[in-house]
């Protein structure tokens, strides 16, 4: 295990740098960055994505990305709506 203390974990994947990203899709989730060699399954990273221009996470899918241009990656986050 690589992840504790997150709720309803859905889809996430490898960076290109080795390390995973997990979505946690709750109404207040978020992207967590976490190694797969983690011996302390409770420390989790929160990113930036889904948390920026002042909200509090979503209920996030899944992440992707696109580092043809390793000097500026684009990211691309999933949320899931009831709407």
């Amino acid at each position: 295990m690589i992840q504790k203390n997150t709720r309803r974990n859905c889809s996430g994947g490898r960076t290109w740098w080795g390390t995973w990203l997990t979505c946690e899709e709750t109404s207040g989730g978020g992207v967590f960055e976490v190694h797969p060699k983690n011996n302390s399954p409770e420390i989790k990273r929160h990113t930036l994505i889904g948390r920026q221009n002042g909200r509090n996470g979503g209920n996030y899918e899944g992440v992707a990305y696109d580092n043809r241009d390793t000097n500026n990656p684009k990211f691309f986050l999933t949320e899931d709506s009831s709407n």
